[in-house]
């Protein structure tokens, strides 16, 4: 009988594997994919997720590809502005390489990892769960929590009518002379057709090109239309593409059921705005570890301490993400075309600032035909 099991070995749950384990519990960790293996994202760590690996001395600095001081934003290929990011520099990982290193980490600290594992099913009986695994291979566990992302049999079991929206990522091989255009910066491209932004970030020896949204219709072609329109002299078709679900965070969305919860993306605990999950990732497990750590009744504690600390920034960043790609015109003129906006913006990824702070400032200055959706608790 293990303590706990964790489904999926993403950012969220190797970190709450490894943190889980070094508490002595005794943890399952379980990941349908081999490492190393692709994910669907632009591996920008913001300086507060760094914060918090840092805080833990994980090796995650080792992964480091890039590390960004501009950030380049346009409104669907015009309107080009710079940003100064030498005072929040965004550091670019593969994910290949950086997950891989947190599930290293996991297993230094105590937690067993079986790759090739996925959890199929899982039924909860009087004081124990029964898991699933790879439809040959059954396990008992006390707890289950689900990081397999949006589309993760946790996530679905506990949220079946919550459909995530989607992002399309492909690694594009360029030339060292197109290359160079990029090495330096990171690309944001508001795009009004997906409800979202195109992106393009620096790796080591590709680049990172993708495209995230409300709007998930016609998404593969949509990135394929960009690639082609940007790179025109490159043959996207022979890159390597890949999908996944990008659940914005929804309030309707249930996170525990205990002795079930989940973590990270499996729980939607992205950001409405920007995209960004991976420090939403990183402290959700921490506040679950923190909770089990701390004694009885751990996912009644974990549902109060998210309730606290996460899900009401988590609100305002989806009623201002609706309001900017349902106003993107709008949005990208008040907002990003304001360089007082921008400095709250660089303050909120970096930790400083909240989404509600931003609210606050600037909100009285829409006009009143123009307001943020209701909020809904």
């Amino acid at each position: 009988m293990w303590d706990i099991a964790v489904a999926g070995a993403g950012p969220a749950g190797s970190f709450l594997a490894g943190l889980l384990a070094r508490e002595n519990f005794s943890v399952l960790l379980l990941e349908k994919e081999t490492f190393p293996r692709n994910k669907s994202c632009g591996g920008g760590l913001p300086p507060h997720a760094t914060k918090l690996l840092d805080s833990y001395n994980l090796p995650w600095r080792s992964t480091v590809v890039n590390s960004v001081e501009q950030a380049h934003l346009f409104f669907d290929f015009n309107s080009p502005i710079e940003i100064n990011l030498s005072d929040h520099p965004l550091q670019l990982v593969t994910r290949r390489q950086f997950d891989t290193g947190l599930a290293s980490w996991a297993v230094d600290q105590g937690a067993e990892l079986r790759t090739g594992s996925p959890l199929q099913s899982y039924k909860i009986n009087d004081k124990e769960i029964q898991l699933n695994i790879s439809g040959t291979t059954s396990e008992k566990s006390r707890y289950l929590i689900g990081a397999g992302g949006a589309a993760g049999p946790v996530t679905r079991r506990l949220n079946p009518e919550i459909p995530p929206h989607a992002g399309m990522t492909a690694y594009l091989k360029v030339p060292d002379e197109i290359f160079a255009d990029y090495a330096d910066r990171v690309i944001f491209d508001v795009q009004p057709d997906y409800q979202g932004y195109a992106w393009i970030f620096p790796k080591q020896d590709h680049l990172n090109v993708g495209l995230g949204g409300y709007e998930t219709e016609g998404l593969k072609p949509g990135l394929y239309q960009y690639l082609e329109a940007t790179f025109e002299n490159i043959d996207y078709r022979l890159q390597d593409s890949v999908g996944h679900p990008l659940p914005f965070y929804s309030p309707g969305r249930q996170i525990v059921d205990s002795p079930v919860a989940l973590v990270g993306d499996a729980a939607g605990l992205v950001d409405g705005l920007i995209g960004e999950g991976i420090f939403y990732a990183l402290k959700s497990a921490e506040l679950c570890a923190k909770s089990f750590a701390a004694g009885s009744s751990p996912l009644i504690q974990y549902k109060k301490e998210l309730k606290t600390r996460l899900l009401p920034e988590l609100n305002w960043s989806r009623r201002i993400g609706r309001f900017a790609y349902q106003h993107p015109r709008l949005a990208y003129e008040f907002g990003f075309e304001n360089a007082a906006v921008r400095e709250y913006l660089k303050d909120i990824v970096s930790g400083k600032c909240s989404y509600r702070n931003l609210v606050k400032q600037f909100s009285p200055r829409l006009p009143v035909s123009l307001s943020f959706p209701r909020r809904e608790d």
